[in-house]
């Protein structure tokens, strides 16, 4: 899915083709399920429409237009791109179950405490078109009696009368789109929606356990023993399933270690000898290092730093 896919598509959404309904929505984190919604109601019926279609037009002119290209989320947005995660995904997937229920049984009762942001939903009026969502991660109710500064409102007469009552502001822009089975994000906000940083702790632990199991590692405990202290849980993300499959291979996982310059012993087993070595293997599998062909040297990251060995 492209960038001018999702751009006809939100562009779609904009000319009245859709329905829509807003929430307002807090994060409660002591809960298995964090989410609490109400549905916000509006005291004349085209008022949300005409939101709605603004806010596609600005979406798609000063977010999408000013991308270059959709990516498979890395953990890395940039500001050239935007990425797309599948609601399967195990980093999303549970919490965007809990949300889409919570969305669906949300009633109008007002929420007390601070709200965490806001969802707009659209239902197509055609048969065989997807839904689309947009979810803003900020509060939309300023309470004007917390507010450092007094704000007023002209009456009828033209005079000033001090404005008492919480207001609501709904942004011309949004952190993240929801079309069919596919999330697209413009930054890292939707990290903070669910919670993306304990699940990539628990892939982090999963997936170094793998490495241990392959049986390639002389010294299996010990590689534990380092990897669990390695530190960035977000490098996991990428990890690359043919890169660990290699691991198994007698015959590739040599030529891993030739690449990284990483000894193996008589069983062809690959010996790691401490953190930086336990960081190097873990950097390869997770797709972060690269053999540039032309220097013989490596190649890391996003940014294609040149490693030090």
């Amino acid at each position: 899915m492209s960038k001018e896919w999702l751009e006809n598509k939100v562009a779609d959404a904009g000319k009245n083709r859709y329905s829509w309904t807003l929430y307002f929505f807090k994060i409660d984190r002591r809960s298995r399920n964090p989410y609490i919604v109400h549905k916000i109601r509006f005291r004349k019926g085209d008022t949300l429409q005409a939101y709605a279609e603004k806010l596609m037009e600005m979406v798609g002119k000063y977010q999408i237009g000013k991308i270059e290209l959709v990516q498979p989320y890395t953990g890395e947005n940039s500001q050239v791109a935007c990425d797309k995660i599948s609601l399967e995904s195990p980093f999303i997937r549970e919490g965007w179950e809990y949300l889409l229920h919570d969305i669906a049984e949300a009633g109008d009762r007002k929420i007390s405490g601070k709200y965490n942001g806001y969802i707009l939903t659209g239902a197509p009026a055609r048969e065989g078109e997807a839904s689309i969502t947009l979810i803003k991660m900020a509060n939309p109710v300023i309470e004007m009696q917390k507010q450092k500064s007094i704000a007023f409102g002209f009456t009828g007469k033209g005079e000033l009368d001090m404005m008492a009552d919480d207001i609501c502001r709904l942004y011309m822009d949004t952190d993240m789109i929801i079309i069919g089975d596919w999330l697209y994000s413009f930054n890292l906000k939707v990290e903070l929606l669910f919670n993306m940083e304990k699940t990539m702790n628990k892939i982090r632990d999963q997936s170094i356990e793998r490495m241990k199991e392959t049986g390639a590692l002389a010294d299996g405990e010990a590689f534990l023993r380092f990897a669990k202290s390695y530190p960035s849980s977000r490098t996991f993300i990428t990890l690359n399933g043919e890169r660990m499959q290699r691991l198994k291979d007698g015959k590739k996982r040599r030529e891993i270690a030739k690449i990284l310059a990483l000894k193996t012993d008589r069983q062809g087993r690959i010996c790691v000898a401490d953190k930086e070595e336990a960081s190097l293997l873990i950097r390869y599998i997770c797709f972060k290092i690269f053999k540039d062909f032309e220097t013989e040297g490596l190649l890391e990251g996003n940014n294609i730093t040149k490693v030090k060995r």
